[in-house]
């Protein structure tokens, strides 16, 4: 990361397609690492609190999988970075 970065990180808004692109990405691995967790989790004694919970991760997961798609698939993003 650059300084530019950095500073931009420090704010939580991206300066350019570069930072933006780091963010869609950190989202991505961290919806990622949630959802493997709860797979790893019994929902039989949890209870209905823990299985909106559930819904929330995997929602959010799906989201951040198509986010990381749609980033990528804006034509001449690289040339903007």
């Amino acid at each position: 990361m650059t300084a530019a970065s950095l500073a931009a990180a420090a704010t939580g808004l991206p300066r350019d397609f570069t930072d933006l692109e780091d963010q869609v990405i950190r989202v991505k691995i961290m919806s990622s690492i949630a959802n493997d967790q709860l797979q790893d989790i019994s929902t039989k004694h949890l209870g209905v609190e823990f299985e909106k919970l559930c819904h929330l991760v995997r929602a959010t997961n799906e989201l951040a999988e198509q986010l990381l798609s749609d980033f990528y698939a804006v034509p001449g993003w690289r040339a903007a970075a």
